[in-house]
């Protein structure tokens, strides 16, 4: 039976090397999934052999709503006074309502115009208290993503927003099953990433899955650690529990990302 509502604490943690200058900062806030509908239960399927018509179960999806609360930023004194500016930018995915297969995969946006609409109003808000180039480059980044469902769907393959929590996991499946897909750490990376989650063992009611990931061809970072795992309850698409590190150098600059993801009860 699912939980109308679902809540997760998202925490990830960012440690760079630059030429032996330390600097880290740390993102966290708590993310809420309402169940709002299952669509596709009464869509068929005709099939001219047996000239008859059956369920199509690949139709069958979940309707999911998002909101992000609670907000905390720990940021390093370079960023600190941008605190205000990140943070009110997280709501931009507020109210979206996310359409998911049965695969766990994430397919459309229910209320694209409406989260562009919403969004149009931030962003006249937070332009009475911010300005500069760098703020108007954001914006235009930020406004590029509501042009297509794509763009805006490109938050459920992010770990810094809901990729944990959509890890795309078949809500059945066989005992060594495994995926791959092109993922994104964060919005900041600008780079896609090969994840593949291999499930490891079933312990009860618990299925427990390795992931690993590498860089795509053409990539010039130099991966020096990508591992995590995740957890689920069987015959559920949203988690239990997962973390990830990653650890990778592009010219001078080490980066380390850690992410964990934990349902919580508010």
């Amino acid at each position: 039976m699912m939980d109308n509502t679902v809540s997760y604490r998202l925490t990830c943690s960012l440690v760079t090397l630059n030429n032996g200058v330390s600097e880290s900062n740390v993102y966290e806030h708590i993310i809420r999934i309402r169940f709002l509908k299952k669509t596709g239960e009464k869509a068929t399927v005709y099939n001219r052999e047996l000239d008859m018509y059956f369920s199509d179960k690949s139709a069958l999806s979940i309707v999911f709503e998002l909101e992000i609360s609670k907000v905390r930023l720990f940021l390093s004194p370079r960023l600190g006074r941008a605190s205000e500016f990140l943070r009110a930018t997280y709501h931009r995915y507020d109210w979206m309502q996310l359409l998911v297969r049965l695969t766990g995969k994430p397919v459309s946006i229910n209320n694209k115009e409406e989260l562009k609409q919403r969004w149009v109003k931030m962003k006249q808000k937070l332009k009475e208290n911010y300005i500069g180039g760098v703020v108007d480059n954001y914006f235009d980044k930020l406004d590029k993503q509501f042009i297509t469902d794509g763009a805006v769907l490109g938050a459920a393959s992010q770990y810094f927003y809901f990729g944990l929590v959509f890890p795309q996991i078949p809500m059945n499946h066989l005992s060594g099953w495994s995926q791959k897909r092109m993922i994104e750490l964060s919005e900041y990376e600008e780079e896609f990433f090969e994840e593949q989650i291999t499930h490891s063992e079933t312990e009860g009611n618990i299925e427990n899955y390795l992931i690993t990931g590498n860089v795509l061809p053409d990539s010039r970072t130099i991966l020096l650690k990508y591992q995590g795992y995740i957890s689920k309850k069987k015959i559920e698409i949203l988690p239990e529990t997962a973390s990830i590190d990653i650890s990778f150098q592009r010219s001078n600059i080490i980066t380390h990302w850690n992410f964990k993801l934990q349902r919580v009860q508010l």
